[in-house]
C-alpha cells in the first residue's frame, strides 16, 4: 500500500510541476498593468562616414564636462514634436545658451538619451566652423553630412 501512494504521490508531483512548464499562458508580471512586451532598445546612432570630418560621441558625461571649443551637433526629438530637428552649437565655457530659439543646456543631452529622443551627438573634429548637416524631419536619419 506504501508502494502506491509513493508511485501515485510521485507521479501526481511529476505532473502538477510540468504543467506550468507547458503551459502557453504568459503572467503579466507588469505592476503598471502593461503588457509583458519588452521596452524597445534605443535605436544604434549612425555612423558618419569613415573619410569625413565627423566623429560619434557616445560617452555622455565625458562630453557634458569637457569643454573644448568644438562644434557640435546633435540630432533630437523635442519632447512636444513628432518631427527631429538637429542643433549645431560651440561646447564652450557658456554653459547655458539658447540656438536658434531652442533653450540649451549641454546635460540636456542626457535626458533625451534617456527619454529615447536623441538619434546621435557628433563632434566636428577640423578647424573652423563647419555647415550644418541635413536630416530627414520624419526619421531624424542624416542625408548629408556636409563636410
Amino acid at each position: 500500500m506504501k508502494k502506491i501512494l509513493s508511485i501515485l504521490g510521485t507521479i501526481g508531483i511529476t505532473a502538477t510541476s510540468t504543467t506550468s512548464l507547458i503551459s502557453c499562458e504568459k503572467p503579466n508580471n507588469n505592476e503598471n498593468g502593461g503588457g509583458n512586451k519588452p521596452e524597445p532598445k534605443p535605436e544604434k546612432p549612425q555612423e558618419p562616414p569613415v573619410e569625413g570630418n565627423w566623429k560619434l560621441i557616445t560617452d555622455y558625461n565625458s562630453f557634458v564636462f569637457n569643454i573644448d571649443n568644438k562644434f557640435y551637433f546633435f540630432v533630437f526629438q523635442p519632447f512636444n514634436s513628432k518631427q527631429w530637428k538637429i542643433l549645431k552649437f560651440k561646447h564652450d565655457t557658456d554653459y547655458a545658451k539658447e540656438i536658434n530659439g531652442i533653450p540649451f543646456i549641454p546635460s540636456d543631452i542626457k535626458v533625451y538619451v534617456e527619454m529615447g529622443k536623441l538619434k546621435g551627438l557628433y563632434c566636428w573634429d577640423r578647424v573652423g566652423e563647419p555647415q550644418k548637416p541635413t536630416i530627414n524631419l520624419n526619421t531624424g536619419e542624416i542625408t548629408d553630412w556636409k563636410g
